[in-house]
């Protein structure tokens, strides 16, 4: 039951190698964009709320993420869209895509087949294919790299190369018994708690993905918030936590002092509550070897907990069930 799961996260440094290699045959992008949409939902489009925030600082032009049927009004000729689904039949994502084609938008679609690749290539779109067998989620090694790649051939940033990518995967792959006790340790002191994950604004990708992964993989309800903006609603909220709760506090030398600070004494305030308050610092000595070893942390973390619950970290009955529904209305 949980053999193929284990074997899809321990290949995730390779997954990555993989896709670095793969980034030479993406097609020509345009350069002259005055904002790019990434569009896409859950597994699929994690990597699209990560590479958001990784260009926030780094790119010139507004790099938003869109996560429904529509598109924000101000698509238009001017505009990069990247359309992420796995399948390539996410019908959220198919329909954000035809409407900024409508709108003129210049689209780039990322997925390991299905219409979104076959509609790319009739209208001509730039289309990156992904290896095909992966469950959505487990594919993050080869969609974020790609995904960068690809606004990297858009000339959005060019503080990157593939050297620093490689080097990101061999610091996981040397790093991965360390890396995986730790979730083990953090997994039993989890153990019949709901995890609260914390993180500051720039890693708040990072903590969704954190989320996501216990959701689906785990089977548990969870949930996040970002630092400071919780420190202006939620951290009240906390006068009626108690044990049940299991903090994760992720957290990064990239780190604005200030938010730093509010993390400890958040810390302080959380554990008259709740005497399981977790704090992972991000190992890296690059800002991006730190973001990739929190996503690897966690997602080894939501394996740990589902071993611990005994429950199947592959399947997803309850998403086809709803698919199913969706199909016949």
């Amino acid at each position: 039951m949980f053999e193929y799961m284990e074997k899809l996260i321990a290949g995730f440094p390779q997954d990555m190698h993989q896709a670095i290699d793969r980034l030479r045959f993406i097609g020509v992008m345009p350069t002259d964009m005055q904002n790019v949409l990434i569009t896409g939902l859950g597994g699929s489009g994690i990597g699209g709320t990560i590479a958001a925030e990784v260009l926030a600082r780094r790119c010139s032009v507004p790099v938003c993420v869109n996560k429904d049927y529509g598109i924000p009004a101000w698509v238009n000729t001017h505009t990069l869209v990247v359309a992420c689904s796995y399948s390539g039949n996410t019908e959220e994502t198919l329909a954000a895509a035809h409407k900024a084609n409508e709108a003129g938008a210049s689209i780039a679609a990322i997925a390991s087949g299905g219409q979104l690749l076959a509609t790319a290539e009739t209208e001509g779109w730039v289309s990156a294919k992904l290896p095909e067998g992966y469950p959505p989620r487990a594919a993050f090694g080869h969609g974020l790299i790609t995904l960068l790649g690809l606004l990297q051939g858009a000339g959005l940033y060019n503080d990157w190369d593939a050297t620093d990518l490689h080097r990101v995967a061999d610091v996981l792959e040397q790093s991965q018994e360390t890396i995986r006790n730790t979730a083990r340790d953090l997994a039993e002191k989890l153990q019949n708690r709901t995890p609260v994950i914390y993180a500051a604004t720039g890693l708040e990708g990072v903590a969704v993905r954190w989320r996501q992964q216990i959701n689906e993989n785990a089977k548990m309800l969870c949930w996040h918030h970002v630092l400071p903006e919780m420190n202006h609603n939620e951290l009240v909220g906390w006068a009626g936590g108690d044990k049940r709760m299991g903090v994760l506090m992720l957290r990064s030398e990239d780190d604005h002092p200030r938010t730093a600070l509010r993390m400890n004494l958040n810390m302080d305030l959380m554990r008259k509550q709740t005497d399981c308050v977790l704090e992972i610092n991000a190992i890296g000595t690059s800002r991006m070897e730190r973001l990739y070893y929190l996503v690897h942390l966690g997602d080894w973390l939501s394996y740990y907990l589902a071993v611990q619950r005994q429950v199947d970290p592959i399947e997803v009955n309850v998403i086809t069930e709803l698919k199913n529904e969706l199909a016949r209305h």
